[in-house]
């Protein structure tokens, strides 16, 4: 991956914080995390390995588990699972008007960047932050 992919990707990133920590998450590398009392939830920004040397590929999981469970399953309720060991998984298109198939997104340059933060900024304030707060 080149430095100017992965400078878009970090940009993503940045660009997300505000909105997600407006929202009660905190940032920890790719990830960003929200917990309460009784459950974890993980918005996990993932690479593509399959990326062209010049873009960077990617997908949004959203995942969710409640801390009973993980004592159930003998994981300590206070340490954050990984977003793969969470009972509860998705991509964040699928909380959208239209339940849409598995999606990624390519950053190759600067307009696609900002189409990609208009976008998903859109699905998370209108579709997906209204279903995880509760």
């Amino acid at each position: 991956m080149s430095a100017k992919a992965r400078e878009l990707f970090k940009t993503l990133l940045k660009d997300h914080r505000p909105l997600f920590k407006e929202h009660g998450f905190r940032a920890r590398g790719q990830n960003f995390i929200l917990e309460s009392p009784e459950c974890w939830v993980i918005f996990n920004f993932q690479k593509s390995r399959w990326s062209a040397p010049d873009e960077t590929t990617f997908y949004v999981n959203v995942a969710a588990c409640t801390k009973r469970w993980l004592g159930f399953y003998c994981h300590p309720a206070e340490k954050l699972p990984p977003c793969y060991g969470c009972d509860w998984q998705w991509r964040v298109e699928q909380f959208g008007p239209d339940n849409e198939k598995v999606k990624q997104w390519t950053l190759t340059n600067e307009q696609s960047l900002r189409k990609t933060i208009a976008y998903l900024q859109t699905l998370l304030q209108e579709f997906v932050f209204p279903v995880t707060s509760t």
